[in-house]
């Protein structure tokens, strides 16, 4: 779930009015890049310097099988849960590095196995090319558990994101994910060069991202899969809020390559039918909810998978009240105590927009109750 879900929250890109003031106070298995080792896993005991916002962070180096989604031999396969989350802007609208660093902390110690940097829900065309490097240090330097980070990099122009990814990269991203170029649709020879060149300029995993509603075109299974049989792509994001189509990019596809529904209520049926994981925006509302469903789905407990989705549902019901992606912000705050900050033109909810929310969050709390 970042900005297109299914019914229960589709109301997440509504019209925005006046804003108050901001609230502040098993599949692939490929190696994570060695410049993110030492800022994620050190022996036990150690410290390293780290930026003054974090003060002195001690990270300690957990046994591989706590981590499912962490392989042997220290390679990071692309399955689990990944968290989208919300880029966090100080008072006057700055990037806030130290919120960032808390915000993404709080989410590993969850035990999320990928927080998702620059999504939508991230808000990344909010974020200027200078900005981008500040966001991904406060991130990937405060990196606990075994969680990684993945890096949203899409861009129009094909260089523009080939910069993006190669700074994602440099910073110790563990994945980039690329939505193709969007405003202006290109043909399927321009998209197919455009992942290429993208994939020739690193050598971490590269994920496709179909997110129909917002680039205006979606990818197709065929050429999703012709890229993947070349090496290029690595897996898929799909946000389509269609079960069918994750599933048209799990047939066929070459052995290996994950699939990631990007609706949340599509994480169960969707790792039913072969996904390697999902990608989850209401983890960052309620985590322990989120990482308990997806290792039920991934363990094949269908029962609790569908015990699960009953608070789940409720939750995206709050979420779907209030326009995106300030709900998002909003709820993390109220449910988790959240350090949250916005940008214009997507502010805070206004004191209705928290009324309608507040009511169906009163509704859902005592489902949640158990995951808090």
């Amino acid at each position: 779930m970042e900005s297109r879900t299914p019914s229960a929250v589709s109301s997440w890109s509504r019209d925005r009015s006046a804003r108050n003031p901001p609230t502040t106070s098993g599949p692939s298995t490929l190696p994570r890049p060695a410049s993110s080792i030492p800022s994620t896993f050190e022996a036990i005991g150690s410290r390293r310097e780290a930026p003054a916002y974090l003060g002195s962070v001690v990270r300690c180096r957990l046994p591989e099988t706590l981590n499912p989604s962490f392989s042997a031999g220290g390679a990071v396969a692309l399955s689990g849960l990944s968290v989208p989350v919300p880029t966090i802007f100080g008072e006057t609208g700055e990037i806030d590095a130290g919120q960032n660093a808390r915000f993404t902390r709080k989410l590993c110690d969850a035990h999320v196995d990928h927080i998702f940097v620059l999504g939508t829900l991230g808000e990344f065309p909010l974020v200027t090319t200078p900005e981008r490097p500040v966001l991904l240090e406060a991130v990937i330097e405060s990196l606990g558990w075994h969680s990684d980070a993945w890096v949203g990099c899409g861009a129009p122009a094909t260089a523009q994101a080939v910069a993006h990814a190669e700074q994602a990269e440099e910073a110790g991203a563990s994945a980039v994910v690329v939505v193709p170029p969007y405003f202006l649709t290109p043909t399927e020879a321009s998209i197919k060069h455009y992942y290429r060149a993208i994939k020739k300029s690193v050598g971490v995993p590269l994920l496709g991202y179909n997110i129909p509603a917002h680039v205006g075109y979606a990818l197709s299974p065929a050429t999703v899969h012709e890229l993947a049989r070349e090496k290029v792509l690595s897996g898929i994001k799909d946000t389509s809020g269609s079960l069918d189509s994750v599933k048209g990019f799990l047939r066929g596809a070459p052995e290996g390559f994950a699939v990631f529904p990007g609706d949340d209520l599509l994480a169960g049926p969707a790792i039913a039918a072969g996904a390697a994981g999902a990608v989850m925006g209401s983890a960052n509302v309620v985590p322990r909810l989120g990482v308990d469903l997806v290792a039920a789905a991934r363990s094949g407990d269908a029962v609790k998978v569908g015990e699960l989705e009953t608070p789940l549902r409720a939750l995206l019901v709050a979420l779907g009240a209030g326009p995106f992606p300030a709900v998002v912000k909003y709820l993390a705050h109220r449910l988790r105590g959240a350090e949250v900050g916005y940008r214009e033109p997507y502010g805070p909810l206004t004191a209705e927009e928290r009324g309608v929310v507040d009511a169906a969050l009163q509704a859902a709390e005592p489902l949640l109750r158990p995951f808090l």
